[in-house]
């Protein structure tokens, strides 16, 4: 749809301009790759979330993402990372975590931990906060969205 139209990586800003002044917070999910739509997204957003799992291949990844987005002009600065599904037994994870923090500018301090809680979230179509409220999973999730409204109210 966008590909048809003037400016495809500007309509998405165009259309949620209005709801600015209606909402003081409109938040979008993306798929977890890079088309049009993700484009419109990254055009319109202030503060992008990107869940990174402790992995080498994640950390290239997020590293190819911050650079096809400096390539195209975008503002990197409102690309916020943050470890997911981390399993804090694993070396790796502690010591990807931890290279996350100081490699990529902007990642939130919350971690969210590995959790067959998390991988149900798909199955109940529904927040692990909701299902498994008093769970391990939940209060990181609840730590995370303190953390970034803390973000956001800075920005503002």
């Amino acid at each position: 749809v966008f590909s048809k139209l003037k400016n495809p990586t500007g309509r998405l800003h165009r259309v949620l301009k209005p709801l600015r002044t209606e909402y003081d917070l409109i938040m979008l999910d993306c798929p977890p790759y890079i088309n049009l739509l993700a484009e419109n997204i990254f055009n319109a957003a202030d503060f992008i979330l990107v869940p990174l799992i402790p992995t080498v291949l994640s950390a290239r990844t997020h590293q190819q993402l911050l650079s096809f987005l400096t390539k195209k002009g975008y503002d990197t600065a409102k690309i916020h990372p943050f470890a997911s599904m981390v399993d804090r037994r694993k070396n790796l994870h502690r010591t990807l975590t931890e290279t996350f923090q100081t490699k990529f500018n902007g990642t939130l301090h919350t971690a969210i931990p590995y959790s067959s809680d998390v991988e149900k979230m798909g199955l109940h179509r529904e927040p692990v906060a909701v299902f498994a409220a008093n769970s391990t999973a939940a209060e990181a999730y609840r730590q995370l969205w303190a953390e970034l409204y803390h973000e956001l109210t800075e920005a503002t």
